[in-house]
């Protein structure tokens, strides 16, 4: 019986896995159609649309330019977070979504929180959501293979020194940038 339990939470662990990484990369599939981020396909040596986190990778590697940085900034810290507020009526971010539509489609309910727990912190989905978001990111920014060295980056500066003195600060603002040993830090907001 415990091994039949244990097997039983394992499949769900892994049914919660598959949805979640579902969840990320239509969310991708949409970021990278809306910014109409495309790569050059090795075999017939034209642009084709990204579809795929194997493209969004390739059109990194392929094309360090601003435009295609300012792209993968705003697909993996804006559109999952500030756009799905800005959209939606509930002021959802995707990740609320995603957590909604494993609870709905794996009939899961959560126990109702005891007096004195700090409130805002993250369950079970979320971390995996968070997780899966983040590792796609990393693999599609790796310095590994690329021409032009560059790595996107996000900052939080709490002063205008500290955001290089740049005309767009705004205190708690974030900024982004890439960076490449060569040629520095460069801010793209």
């Amino acid at each position: 019986m415990i091994k039949r339990m244990i097997q039983k939470l394992t499949d769900e662990r892994k049914q919660v896995r598959l949805i979640m990484k579902d969840e990320v990369e239509d969310l991708m599939r949409l970021g990278a159609g809306i910014c109409k981020m495309t790569y050059r396909s090795k075999n017939t040596n034209t642009p084709r649309t990204c579809v795929s986190a194997r493209n969004m990778r390739d059109s990194y590697v392929q094309d360090g330019s601003t435009f295609n940085i300012k792209c993968i900034h705003w697909i993996f810290h804006e559109l999952p977070y500030a756009t799905h507020r800005d959209v939606l009526p509930q002021r959802k971010s995707h990740m609320d979504l995603a957590v909604e539509r494993v609870e709905r489609g794996m009939n899961i309910t959560w126990a109702r929180e005891r007096e004195g727990d700090k409130k805002g912190h993250r369950n079970c989905l979320e971390h995996v959501y968070a997780k899966m978001l983040n590792d796609k990111r990393q693999t599609i920014i790796k310095e590994e293979g690329t021409t032009h060295k560059r790595k996107p980056l996000v900052r939080h500066p709490k002063t205008v020194e500290a955001a290089g003195n740049a005309a767009h600060y705004k205190r708690g603002k974030t900024m982004y940038y890439w960076s490449s040993k060569a040629e520095g830090e460069h801010c793209v907001s």
